[in-house]
């Protein structure tokens, strides 16, 4: 299993895809498609920064419909995206959540830590009763063309999301409020516990979001 985080500009790519999702919502998918094109295709073979993390850019080939909409919203994204300044792939803050759910954090926050926001309300948050949430692989839902941005997404990783600067923000502080919970003797959870806690100041100081995938 490997962990990568992605610094991301959410305000900019948000104001760079405003016009894009306005013809979308009227079903004309061919702006976002265009320009998802164009910036694959200004790349080097594999050198897309999302390849193999659970998606590929050969799917702009074999995707038709709200799919490829979906994906060329997800190829714009990257354009927005930074890798971390240090390495983040022996991270797994699913277990390090097991450990502050001993530590007595609440649900609401364990469900933020561990899940982070889904990544396609990055798109429509104000359609997202429930950031958190994923919907159901089986959801015929997916087939509606007005829902194009669901697979706005790596649709075959095994997790991924993002976190908002204020929810950074305030996990980190709950994160530094239980370090003496977590104890002296966690193993692997204290290393998951420093990452974590350096990821998130990292992104604070340069006021970015955060995206991570687990492939």
């Amino acid at each position: 299993m490997h962990y990568v985080a992605f610094l991301l500009d959410k305000e900019v790519f948000s104001q760079s895809v405003r016009p894009l999702m306005t013809a979308a919502d009227r079903g004309d998918f061919t702006a976002v498609v265009t320009q998802a094109t164009e910036f694959l295709s200004s790349l080097g073979r594999g050198k897309w920064l999302l390849e193999g993390l659970g998606t590929s850019a050969r799917e702009l080939g074999t995707l038709e419909g709200n799919e490829l909409a979906g994906f060329s919203f997800l190829v714009l994204l990257s354009r927005h995206l930074q890798g971390s300044p240090f390495d983040t792939g022996r991270l797994d803050i699913d277990l390090l959540a097991e450990g502050l759910a001993q530590a007595g954090w609440p649900d609401a926050e364990l469900r933020l830590l561990g899940t982070g926001n889904a990544i396609p309300c990055l798109l429509k948050l104000e359609d997202c009763p429930d950031p958190l949430a994923r919907p159901d692989p089986d959801d015929p839902q997916w087939n509606d063309r007005r829902n194009y941005w669901w697979w706005a997404r790596p649709l075959n990783a095994l997790r991924a999301g993002w976190w908002d600067v204020m929810q950074l923000s305030d996990l980190l502080q709950r994160l530094v409020n239980s370090r003496a919970s977590l104890g002296a003797n966690k193993g692997r959870i204290l290393g998951y516990y420093s990452t974590t806690c350096r990821l998130f100041d990292t992104a604070l100081k340069l006021d970015r979001a955060l995206l991570y995938i687990v492939s």
